[in-house]
């Protein structure tokens, strides 16, 4: 029974894991029909430009006809046949116009980028730059050449970027905007080829707050999944350490819904300084000539570990029992480490509680879920905002008795005595104090879990 009361706890942490699962496939579904929305953008986008071709072909049709009609009449814009003619100022660009320039340009922008219509927009350099020192192969040549690609800073204003690169990228597309598109970039005048890139600029932002909102929120989703499998991990030793009844409180119903791992604590990797730093220093002989050393700063070494956040209405008795239990989750990590010849369990430190702390709700979500009873709540956490928010039947067992000297229950499903259920009467003799206060779990073994009690660090009062 017990075997199967725990299968089907793993079974409800794998439901919610894949309820999350398909909830990041919605989110991608949604990406993907906002990407089909952008291209149908882009797509009338071309179409404009096609018509915009067809309406400046026949503009120069025109201007071909009257320039042979100048020539005729012997009078020629920059020509001595009759005296020069003074040229007319450009004709105010139509919508068709306009649309086939913002295309062109759209399309130097994106080459410039070194991207394709169907690929994300760049990320901003990290150096605050707008331009990226790269190499092209020299189609002539046929060897690389130091060329540079467009990084626009999304995260800046327009009026950022147009001082950054605006007058770097018309001149280039000026200069080689014809290798892009068929577009004639040479009549048109600056001003508008400046409104052109303007407006190219404002479809991009919105298309980068698009997918940088979609990125986010995948990188959220994927960093919740790690912390959660974890939490699942978690919960599933501790569930196999306290069977064995070493720690006797864990066979109290008050105390099984810490098994679960909607209540564990959050796991978060970080650096631990396993040597300080220091100084290489130089020797020098009689002579004053340096002979050894190199007087190079030597960087200090580090480690990678797992700080524990528990939650904020989690009281501090309760952490203190689960810190005991977790001295023979350790023990059976390191065994287990041992047998596989080399560490895989990331040792955890103890870090500052989660501020953010909500009360996961239970119901309808897992089976056989055991809801956090009211007595197990940190009173000051129930006062503060959130918690007048969570006081409900929905995240507290408002039905189970807050007496501190309940009788274990005997329908738990933790089973009850247990060979080393003897190691509580043992005494902390000769347990060697902490050399490090904030270090819970670091600790030496004289012996394997089921065993003897392991030989622990005991944290020292403050």
């Amino acid at each position: 029974m017990d075997a199967l009361k725990i299968q089907v706890q793993d079974m409800s942490a794998a439901h919610e894991i894949d309820n999350e699962r398909r909830t990041e496939e919605h989110e991608t579904t949604m990406q993907k029909v906002d990407e089909v929305a952008i291209a149908v953008e882009e797509h009338s986008e071309r179409f404009a430009i096609i018509e915009g071709a067809l309406q400046i072909a026949l503009e120069r049709l025109a201007l071909a006809e009257q320039r042979i009609e100048q020539l005729s009449a012997g009078v020629a814009v920059g020509g001595d046949g009759g005296g020069l003619a003074v040229a007319a100022p450009p004709k105010k660009q139509t919508v068709a116009q306009k649309n086939a320039l913002q295309g062109a340009v759209r399309v130097c922008l994106k080459a410039f980028m070194e991207i394709t219509d169907s690929e994300a927009l760049p990320k901003p350099l990290e150096n605050g730059q707008y331009w990226e020192a790269t190499t092209m192969v020299d189609p002539k040549l046929g060897d690389e050449v130091p060329s540079r690609r467009l990084r626009p800073r999304w995260d800046k204003s327009w009026g950022d970027n147009e001082t950054a690169w605006l007058l770097d990228v018309i001149h280039r597309i000026k200069r080689s905007g014809h290798e892009y598109s068929n577009h004639d970039f040479g009549i048109a005048t600056h001003d508008q080829m400046k409104k052109a890139v303007e407006s190219v600029w404002k479809t991009l932002i919105k298309k980068w707050a698009t997918q940088n909102a979609t990125l986010q929120k995948q990188a959220e989703r994927v960093e919740l999944n790690k912390k959660n499998q974890r939490k699942v991990m978690k919960a599933k030793i501790r569930r196999k350490i306290a069977k064995t009844g070493v720690v006797p409180a864990f066979q109290r119903r008050r105390y099984r819904y810490l098994l679960q791992w909607q209540y564990q604590s959050t796991d978060e990797s970080a650096d631990e300084i396993v040597t300080s730093g220091a100084i290489d220093p130089l020797t020098e002989d009689e002579d004053g000539r340096a002979v050894g050393g190199t007087g190079l700063v030597i960087p200090p070494e580090t480690r990678k570990i797992f700080l524990a956040h528990a939650p904020s209405y989690r009281p501090d008795e309760t952490n203190v029992l689960l810190a005991e239990l977790d001295m023979y989750v350790d023990a059976d990590r390191l065994e287990s480490d041992k047998n596989t010849k080399g560490a895989v369990h990331m040792p955890r430190r103890r870090g500052e509680p989660r501020t953010d702390s909500e009360l996961p709700s239970l119901r309808g979500a897992t089976v056989n879920s055991i809801l956090i009873p009211r007595c197990m709540v940190s009173p000051e956490w129930l006062a503060s905002d959130k918690g007048q928010k969570q006081n409900n039947s929905t995240f507290i067992d408002d039905d189970y008795p807050d007496s501190d000297g309940e009788a274990q229950d005997p329908e738990a499903d933790m089973p009850q005595g247990g060979a080393l259920q003897q190691v509580e009467q043992q005494v902390d003799e000769g347990v060697p104090e902490c050399k490090n206060p904030s270090v819970l779990h670091d600790y030496a073994h004289k012996s394997v879990l089921g065993r003897s009690r392991p030989e622990v660090w005991r944290k020292t009062s403050p």
